[in-house]
């Protein structure tokens, strides 16, 4: 198969895909979409609307005003994603914090994020990356990336946490998300008692990683033929999850972090599931 029909059964593909989705588009914007997509594809190195102009036939200001056009690319990969795992394939919706190395200080979003590959802090930038992952496939469809704002920004003019705009991204695509599946995977940052019973309040089954010190208990069954004395009971009820914490008929795990590791810590918090 030579460079030509590569590219014409690419074309046919990407135009398939995007006819069948539920977003609508102008045939005119269709048209520019799979051309861009087609040039990007050969572009070798870096892409600006420059070399797109170059290599796709169109001027530069073409390609710069049909990025402003607004789309619901969400709706769009979820139909791709639907379209290429099928019905009967084990689906989970995955989200990850990624961080970019970005220099300067006019770029919005710039501030401190956590580089998982340098395990620190670094300047730059970071986006929320959101993916359908296929078990069977062993594959993901990208289902998009919002870059997130500033630490900064964020508690000076909305006073959210970090944690907090997570939990609202999640919100606002939480009606997409499940239309899909309601399986949510994340990483060991998101272990926690507010993103946990936030994701499951709005229909999803939380999937995560514990940290390696965490300290799992399960719920005390007292034998009630057995006699306790009243120091057995009070060491019972320090040892043991209160049932009031909890719902019954779940799966629940208990996670206390050490003090010793965050001196700042002074609730208790534990992670539960359906």
């Amino acid at each position: 198969m030579n460079v030509l029909a590569i590219l014409k059964d690419f074309t046919f593909r990407c135009k398939s895909v995007f006819e069948n989705t539920t977003t609508k588009m102008s045939k005119r914007f269709l048209n520019w979409l799979i051309l861009t997509i087609r040039t990007v594809a050969l572009i070798p190195g870096k892409v600006n609307f420059t070399r797109l102009s170059r290599y796709g036939g169109r001027t530069a200001k073409t390609f710069a005003s049909n990025f402003k056009t607004s789309v619901d690319w969400m709706k769009v990969n979820i139909g791709m994603a639907q379209d290429c795992f099928g019905p009967a394939d084990d689906m989970a919706v995955a989200i990850d914090p990624s961080f970019i190395s970005k220099a300067g200080r006019l770029t919005y979003g710039i501030g401190r994020f956590w580089s998982g590959v340098a395990q620190r802090v670094k300047r730059g930038l970071e986006i929320m990356a959101i993916g359908a992952i296929s078990l069977s496939k062993h594959t993901c469809v990208m289902l998009g990336a919002v870059q997130s704002p500033n630490f900064k920004t964020l508690e000076s003019e909305k006073q959210m946490s970090m944690l907090d705009w997570y939990v609202a991204l999640v919100r606002s695509k939480a009606t997409e998300l499940l239309s899909l599946t309601d399986i949510l995977v994340a990483d060991t940052f998101f272990s926690k008692y507010e993103f946990v019973n936030e994701v499951i309040g709005m229909g999803f089954r939380f999937v995560g990683r514990l940290r390696a010190n965490s300290y799992l208990r399960y719920l005390a069954i007292p034998d009630s033929s057995a006699r306790e004395d009243a120091a057995e009971r009070k060491s019972m009820e320090r040892k043991w999850i209160s049932p009031t914490l909890i719902c019954p008929c779940s799966l629940h795990s208990y996670m206390r972090i050490p003090k010793e590791t965050k001196p700042d810590v002074t609730r208790r918090s534990y992670i539960r599931g359906h």
